[in-house]
């Protein structure tokens, strides 16, 4: 809802917050990624190729 009430605004602003935040929750999931992989190793790699990584309910 963040994302999409920056996006609305439509300032310079509200567009760079939006850019910002969607770029920090990628490198987060991409980090989490690895910290799993290493944790979970081959596992963690079949769970990844069945659901998405930013929304896991959504069809892939």
């Amino acid at each position: 809802s963040v994302l999409a009430t920056m996006a609305v605004k439509g300032t310079v602003w509200g567009i760079g917050g939006a850019a910002l935040l969607l770029v920090g929750v990628v490198v987060k999931a991409r980090l989490e990624e690895s910290f799993l992989r290493g944790e979970l190793g081959p596992a963690y790699d079949d769970y990844a190729r069945r659901v998405p990584m930013l929304v896991p309910f959504a069809p892939v």
